[in-house]
C-alpha cells in the first residue's frame, strides 16, 4: 500500500479532495486521516451549509469512521448530497456504495448511473468501473468497444486497475478477441506505472509472443508512453 502524505491545510479550507493525490481512489481506507473534534465539526458545519467538498469529506468521515461512529448510511447521505452537486469523487462513492451493497442491498443500475455520471467527468476510477461493466455485461447489455474505450480514457490518466483490466482482458479473450499483442503492451504500460505484476505477466505474455507480435508491442508502447508522457500509477 503506498504511503499518504496528508495536507492538513487542505483539510480545513476545503479547497481540495480529503486526501492527498497519492491515495488509492478506490480502497482510500489506509490513507484515512486522524481529524481533531474541531476538525471535524468544521467540515460538518460547512457540509451543512451546502459545501459540496464539506459534504463530501463528511461521507469519507462516516464511511471510515474517523471522528464518528462508521456509518454506511450517513456516508451515502451525505456523498449524495455531495454528488447531486456534481462532485464527481462523490458520485463514485455513492456508485460504490450501491455497487458493493455497503449497509444496504446491492443495487447495480443505481451503481451504474452514478459511475456513469462521474465517468462522464472524467474520473479516473468511475471510467474503469463502468468500463468493466460494459465489458462484463453486467447491468448493461455487453459491449466490449464501449468498455475498452472507457478503460482506456481510465488507463490514460494513470489508473492502474484500468490498465491492468486491459492487460487481462486481451491475455485472457475475455469480453474481447485474444491478443497476446496487444496485452503485452497493456502489461508494458503496467509495468511503466510501478506495478510490479506487470512484470509478471509480461512474462505470461512473452510466452506466446512471435518476435513480429513483441516488435508490434514495443511500438505500441513507445508510441502511447509518447503521447501519455505525463500520468502516473494513482
Amino acid at each position: 500500500m503506498k504511503s499518504c502524505i496528508f495536507v492538513i491545510l487542505a483539510l480545513l479550507s476545503l479547497s481540495g479532495p480529503v486526501f492527498a493525490a497519492g491515495c488509492p481512489d478506490v480502497d482510500r481506507s489506509a490513507c484515512a486521516p486522524k481529524l481533531s473534534d474541531k476538525q471535524v465539526a468544521d467540515i460538518r458545519q460547512k457540509a451543512q451549509k451546502g459545501d459540496a467538498s464539506a459534504q463530501f469529506a463528511l461521507g469519507d468521515i462516516y464511511a471510515f469512521g474517523d471522528g464518528a461512529v462508521q456509518s454506511w448510511g450517513d456516508a451515502l447521505t451525505w456523498y449524495m448530497k455531495a454528488a447531486q452537486q456534481g462532485d464527481a469523487r462523490a458520485q463514485f462513492e455513492t456508485g460504490l456504495i450501491y455497487d458493493e451493497g455497503r449497509g444496504l442491498d446491492a443495487d447495480c443500475d443505481k451503481a451504474l448511473s452514478w459511475f456513469q455520471k462521474s465517468a462522464a467527468q472524467n474520473y479516473p476510477p468511475a471510467q474503469e468501473f463502468e468500463g468493466h461493466m460494459f465489458m462484463a455485461g453486467r447491468c448493461v447489455k455487453q459491449d466490449s468497444k464501449t468498455g475498452v474505450h472507457l478503460l482506456e480514457e481510465s488507463a490514460a490518466q494513470g489508473n492502474i486497475g484500468a490498465r491492468s483490466m486491459l492487460c487481462d482482458a486481451y491475455y485472457s479473450g475475455v469480453g474481447i478477441k485474444r491478443d497476446y499483442a496487444v496485452a503485452e503492451f497493456w502489461c508494458m504500460i503496467m509495468a511503466e506505472g510501478h506495478d510490479a505484476s506487470g512484470a509478471f505477466w509480461r512474462e505470461e505474455t512473452d510466452k506466446h509472443l512471435s518476435a513480429q507480435d513483441k516488435a508490434t508491442a514495443d511500438r505500441l508502447a513507445a508510441e502511447w508512453l509518447k503521447a501519455h508522457a505525463h500520468p502516473t500509477s494513482k
